[in-house]
Formats: structure tokens, C-alpha cells, sequence
């Protein structure tokens, strides 16, 4: 072996390193980046979620008092709505227009949807994913069950 030829094997043994640093760097930054998007969709998720369920519920527990006195357990509409909207709104921290909550046909249920798009912050997919969440309530009224005493 002569000079040069040890002299060129010790400085490209240090190429090596430096690229595997470099390309380790960027699998870490990716997967970093990943993790970032999805923590940011589970926290959307959860949210949009615990909105819609507690909207559901607040809303179904809105019973027409004018109508229970005549023994008809319905939803007051209107409140039922209102009502719905402004929870879901308080849990979901969305403004309540994009909030949809709607009183089923009968009176007796109330259905919260929230559907948002959810903006990625790392991902090159695309603007992001739409988190979709729907939730039915059913009245809410001590009704008795069994036979008197």
C-alpha cells in the first residue's frame, strides 16, 4: 500500500458517517412531522366528539313544558336547537354556524353534527382531513317505568 492510496481511504471513511447523519436527519424530521399531523387530528377528533355529545344531550333534555302538562313528552324545537348549538359550540370551541343540530321527526331526539376540515401542519397530502362527528340525544324526562305501587 503506498501513501496515497491510505491517505484517500482515511478521508473518505468519514463520508460514510456524514451521510448516514444526513439521511438519519431526515427520516427523523419526517417522522416527527408525522407524529405532529396526527396528534393534531386525534386532539380535533376528541374535541369534535365530546361537541357533538354533549349538544346531543343538552339538546334532548329540552322538553315543551306546555305540552308535558298535557301528558305529551315532545322537545320544544326551537330550544331543543338553540340549546343544542350553544353546547356544542362551548365543547367543540367552533363558532356555532358550523355547528348543525336538527330535532328528528318525532320529538323525541336531537342529532349534533360537526364536520370540520382540519388543517395539517406538516403533511404535503394535501389542505388536510375532514373530521366528520355525529351524535343522537334522546329525551330526557324522569319517565316512569313499571307499574305504581
Amino acid at each position: 500500500m503506498t501513501v496515497r492510496e491510505g491517505a484517500a481511504s482515511a478521508g473518505q471513511s468519514g463520508q460514510v458517517a456524514m451521510m448516514f447523519a444526513l439521511v438519519l436527519a431526515l427520516v427523523l424530521s419526517g417522522l416527527i412531522a408525522l407524529v405532529g399531523d396526527v396528534i393534531l387530528l386525534y386532539d380535533a377528533s376528541g374535541r369534535y366528539d365530546n361537541g357533538a355529545l354533549v349538544g346531543a344531550q343538552a339538546g334532548a333534555s329540552q322538553v315543551d313544558t306546555a305540552q308535558l302538562r298535557l301528558g305529551v313528552v315532545i322537545l320544544d324545537p326551537q330550544r331543543a336547537i338553540s340549546t343544542c348549538t350553544d353546547a356544542a359550540s362551548l365543547t367543540s370551541g367552533l363558532p356555532p354556524g358550523e355547528i348543525l343540530c336538527t330535532v328528528g321527526a318525532g320529538g323525541r331526539s336531537v342529532t349534533a353534527v360537526i364536520s370540520r376540515r382540519v388543517p395539517m401542519l406538516f403533511s404535503t397530502l394535501g389542505p388536510g382531513l375532514t373530521i366528520t362527528r355525529e351524535h343522537t340525544g334522546r329525551i330526557a324526562v324522569g319517565e316512569s317505568q313499571g307499574t305504581p305501587p
